[in-house]
């Protein structure tokens, strides 16, 4: 009895430490789980959401690049009424970038211009001596993608009819967000045509002062650049996170070539320039890619009678009609005077034209790569849009 007595229910203090210790280690394992699976869904998503960004914006590029309003064959006539295509090629080019596995940001300055025809709803655009709501709306737009600190802008101008001056419009810069504009010899603003964009001083962000009225990269700025209090601030986002914009020409005459190892590299591989050519070609490139012409119809600068440099233009025929020696030669539009100036191959050979579009090839297509980086997840998503041009 004595014995019994002494038997005691329950647990000691010891164990009872020793259960809590190992509750709270199964508690703290349960907890790290559900957080490795929080984060997993987080990340899960997060990709997703950038995957179908990236989609989207693929989608509207791919879109634009089809409703081309023209045929990419240099040289346009303004009276056809076609548009433009130009595209100019950054300095950063992919294969000159550092090679370093670390580094996953490619080419992002290319700048893609062109005149798109859409093929649903209409482009708008409200112009600023409107007062309210009302919108002018066109079949038709100039469009701009450029990159600034790692987002995608798509901007859109819509393009009128016709040209016509614009009564009241007392501040001629607002309309650069909206409508396709130029200012006359007195300042006046006047609505481009599709006719007017053929000519390079017409169009959006170019110099107009002197020939070849360059783009000036340093005037295509988001909408909120131009007015920060807008309620319209960045609706020319296209894509975030953007590590890679690299647009790419198809050139037929392009030389592929084989490495010692009997890999098939093309221009833009990092072996390309050490290894033998194959009777093979055509790969899509970038503008001046050799560095040097007489390689194939990209290879080099362009022409120098464009004064321009790794630059794709559709060009004006206009230039040689104008009444302006482009040339600064003796002579003016010796190319449609009626006489053989240069003595070669007969009255007004193309030789003789005071301009060139810098490459006068005609463009079979156009390659675009989108890369964007996924900051939560760490996740690299790459996309390829391609446009083609030329009729059937």
């Amino acid at each position: 009895m004595r014995h019994a007595s002494r038997n005691r229910l329950g647990v000691s203090l010891v164990e009872m430490l020793v259960t809590l210790a190992i509750t709270l280690m199964m508690m703290a394992a349960v907890v790290s789980v559900f957080a490795l699976i929080s984060d997993s869904v987080s990340a899960t998503r997060s990709t997703t959401e950038m995957s179908d960004r990236l989609r989207a914006a693929a989608d509207r590029l791919q879109a634009d690049l089809d409703g081309a309003t023209v045929t990419a064959m240099p040289t346009i006539r303004p009276d056809a009424g076609l548009g433009y295509l130009e595209y100019v090629e950054g300095p950063q080019v992919d294969s000159r970038l550092p090679t370093e596995p670390e580094n996953i940001a490619g080419d992002l300055d290319d700048v893609l211009m062109l005149t798109v025809r859409s093929r649903g709803a209409p482009f708008a655009g409200k112009p600023e001596f409107l007062a309210g709501p009302e919108l002018i709306e066109s079949d038709v737009a100039e469009v701009v993608y450029f990159v600034r600190n790692n987002t995608l802008y798509r901007q859109v101008r819509t393009v009128l009819p016709s040209a016509e001056f614009v009564p009241n419009a007392r501040r001629p810069q607002s309309f650069s967000r909206d409508i396709s504009f130029r200012l006359d010899d007195q300042g006046r603003v006047v609505y481009n045509s599709l006719g007017d964009l053929t000519k390079r001083e017409n169009r959006f962000a170019h110099l107009r002062t002197e020939f070849p009225y360059p783009l000036s990269t340093g005037q295509l700025l988001p909408y909120d650049a131009y007015t920060p209090a807008d309620d319209r601030a960045g609706q020319d986002v296209l894509l975030t996170n953007v590590i890679g914009f690299d647009i790419k020409v198809f050139d037929a005459t392009a030389p592929i070539r084989q490495t010692r190892e009997g890999a098939v590299v093309q221009p833009g591989d990092p072996a390309y320039a050490t290894a033998q050519n194959l009777d093979l070609a055509g790969a899509f490139v970038d503008l001046n890619y050799a560095r040097a012409d007489g390689l194939s119809h990209f290879s080099g600068p362009g022409d120098p009678r464009s004064r321009l440099t790794n630059t794709y233009d559709t060009w004006s025929f206009h230039y040689e009609h104008n009444g302006i020696n482009e040339d600064q030669d003796q002579l003016v539009d010796e190319g449609t005077n009626g006489i053989d100036d240069d003595n070669r191959a007969g009255v007004d050979d193309p030789g003789e034209r005071e301009t060139a579009p810098p490459y006068d090839v005609p463009l079979r297509g156009m390659q675009i790569r989108l890369r964007v980086w996924e900051p939560d997840s760490r996740q690299v998503r790459e996309v390829t849009v391609v446009g083609e041009f030329l009729p059937d």
